[in-house]
């Protein structure tokens, strides 16, 4: 019984690993999150503990709603294991002193030893496996939500402007030579 748990533990960690290998950036990013703006990941995780019950019932309520049901566990699950990666990243840079900042990989290593360690623990290692899956969770939603609010303030780029048509400010020459403006810079 205790080498099918510590073969499972390390198996996560291996899938840790390498989620942290493929999503460097993003994993980067949520535990940056975590740095940058600890209470708003606190909340948003506190927030996607309670509302995602809460979610999982008002979806089952319709048709469409049951469809989509299975779709939200899925990407649940996932954060969650893209969450805990990211939890191990911090863990590990905090563990490091910054060291570790840009190796997300190395990171994972050390804050899955120390979680690992922890987990040994009878209580202790129950309370660190929840927590940091609900706090992983909360990261990767807060960050979530954030890089979207971003995209949303910095504006979208204009749609191109399509052939014939006539651009909205008049293009002015740049030489000194030719101040007046003629008709075919106008676009005429």
């Amino acid at each position: 019984m205790l080498f099918r748990s510590w073969t499972v533990a390390l198996a996560f960690l291996a899938v840790y690993l390498l989620i942290a290998l493929a999503f460097r950036r993003a994993v980067v990013a949520c535990a940056d999150t975590l740095v940058e703006r600890p209470g708003l990941t606190a909340l948003g995780s506190l927030l996607t503990i309670f509302l995602t019950p809460v979610a999982f019932v008002v979806l089952s309520v319709s048709i469409v709603g049951l469809l989509v049901v299975p779709f939200l566990a899925v990407a649940l699950g996932v954060a969650a294991l893209f969450g805990k990666a990211a939890v191990l990243v911090w863990l590990g840079r905090a563990v490091s002193g910054r060291r570790l900042a840009n190796r997300p990989v190395l990171a994972v290593l050390v804050g899955g030893g120390l979680v690992l360690v922890l987990y040994c623990v009878p209580v202790v290692g129950f309370l660190v496996f929840k927590l940091l899956g609900w706090l992983g969770l909360g990261m990767v939603a807060t960050t979530l939500v954030l890089s979207a609010r971003s995209r949303r303030t910095s504006g979208e780029t204009p749609p191109p402007v399509g052939v014939g048509t006539v651009p909205l400010a008049p293009v002015v020459p740049t030489d000194r030579k030719s101040t007046r403006l003629n008709s075919s810079h106008l676009g005429i």
